[in-house]
C-alpha cells in the first residue's frame, strides 16, 4: 500500500543525529496515525550514517552529486507519497511538527514553509551572520518576486508531487531552498508559511557562510534579470 506521506532526509555524514530523526519521524506517524515512509538520500557520506539509517528502517537512495539540492531532488524523485516532507538529518528541526506542516497542503496549498523567525529558536541554533544573511535574502526575494515567505531557506518544508513537478527544480546545491520559493512565485502555487522550532545542530555545518550566500545572491538576481 501507498504512501500518503514521503519524509526525505538529504545526509551528508550525520550519523550523531540520523537514527534520531527518525525515531522521531517514526514516532509521530505511529502518535497520528500518518501512513508514512522515510527516504535518507545519502550525499556521499563515509561515517555510518547510511548503516544507522538502515538499521532504523529507512528507505536508502544514493546521489553521488555532490550537494544539498541533487540530494533532495533525487530523493524526492524516488518518494511515492502524494506529500512529501523535506527536513535536514542533523537533528535541528523537530519532526514531531509534521502535522503542524501537512495541515494546510490538505486544505489545498501546494507548498507549506517552516519559519524559524516566529517559532521557538533555540539559544545558539543559528549565528548573527546566519540570521543576518537569511533575513536579507529573504527580504530580496519577496521584493523581487512578490513573495510573502519571511524565512525563504527554511530546511523544513512540505509540498504536493504535483507542485514538485510544476516548480521544475534544477540547482544541486543550497540556493535549492530559494529556487522552491521563487519557482512557487512564478508558476502561482499556493505557498503557506507555519511557526516551527530550530535547535542547535550536533557536529560541524556543512554550511559556508559566504561561499553560499553569495551563491543564494546571484541565482536570485539571476532568476529575476537573466
Amino acid at each position: 500500500m501507498e504512501p500518503d506521506i514521503s519524509v526525505v532526509l538529504p545526509c551528508l555524514d550525520e550519523e550523531k543525529t540520523v537514527g534520531k530523526c527518525i525515531d522521531e519521524i517514526n514516532s509521530i506517524f505511529e502518535k497520528k496515525g500518518i501512513k508514512g515512509e522515510i527516504i535518507v538520500c545519502d550525499n556521499c557520506s563515509i561515517d555510518s550514517s547510511v548503516e544507522i539509517a538502515s538499521s532504523k528502517g529507512a528507505r536508502i537512495i544514493k546521489q553521488k552529486i555532490k550537494g544539498y539540492g541533487a540530494a533532495c531532488i533525487k530523493g524526492i524523485l524516488f518518494a511515492k507519497g502524494k506529500i512529501i516532507v523535506i527536513g535536514d538529518s542533523d537533528g535541528t528541526y523537530d519532526f514531531s511538527e509534521i502535522p503542524i506542516l501537512i495541515a494546510p497542503i490538505k486544505k489545498g496549498y501546494g507548498l507549506v514553509i517552516g519559519n524559524r523567525f516566529n517559532g521557538k529558536m533555540k539559544k545558539g541554533s543559528m549565528t548573527k551572520l546566519h540570521f543576518i544573511g537569511n533575513s536579507f535574502l529573504s527580504g530580496i526575494i519577496r521584493i523581487l518576486f512578490k513573495s510573502k515567505v519571511r524565512d525563504s531557506h527554511c530546511g523544513l518544508r512540505a509540498f504536493t508531487k504535483y507542485a514538485f513537478k510544476k516548480m521544475s527544480l534544477k540547482s544541486r546545491g543550497m540556493e535549492f531552498a530559494s529556487e522552491m520559493v521563487i519557482k512557487a512565485s512564478k508558476k502561482n502555487i499556493r505557498t503557506y508559511e507555519v511557526n516551527v522550532s530550530y535547535r542547535k545542530r550536533k557536529g560541524k555545518s556543512k554550511l559556508n557562510s559566504f561561499r553560499d550566500g553569495w551563491r543564494h545572491l546571484v541565482f536570485v538576481f539571476s532568476s529575476k534579470f537573466f
